[in-house]
């Protein structure tokens, strides 16, 4: 019987692995890192976990009319790599509307 991590290694031709909240996992109302630039990463999923609106951007300027929203309470985004090409692995930055605003961010990355 074929486990998940086989079928996917089988299908892609590599290995990928989840990795959660490896930059951080609260966002404030200053824009930081969400995300480092990394070229194994081929898809991802943003939860915002708090009760503000929370913007990620693949700018360190992300701001609330600049950004790609994740509305409050289970608001997210998914991005993949052969949906969404080479912006899967940039460098992603994020803002909140409230300071400490929890975030759940997993990572999957290729070939670890």
């Amino acid at each position: 019987m074929a486990t998940a991590r086989k079928l996917i290694e089988d299908r892609f031709g590599s290995t990928v692995i989840a990795v959660i909240n490896r930059t951080v996992s609260a966002i404030g109302v200053v824009a930081e890192r969400l995300m480092i630039q990394d070229s194994d990463r081929v898809g991802f999923l943003v939860v915002n976990l708090s009760a503000n609106d929370l913007y990620i951007m693949t700018d360190p300027l992300v701001t609330a009319t600049r950004g790609i929203k994740a509305g409050p309470n289970g608001g997210s985004i998914s991005v993949v790599w052969f949906e969404d090409f080479e912006i899967t692995a940039w460098e992603w930055s994020a803002i909140a509307s409230g300071a400490a605003s929890p975030v759940l961010v997993i990572e999957y990355l290729s070939g670890r």
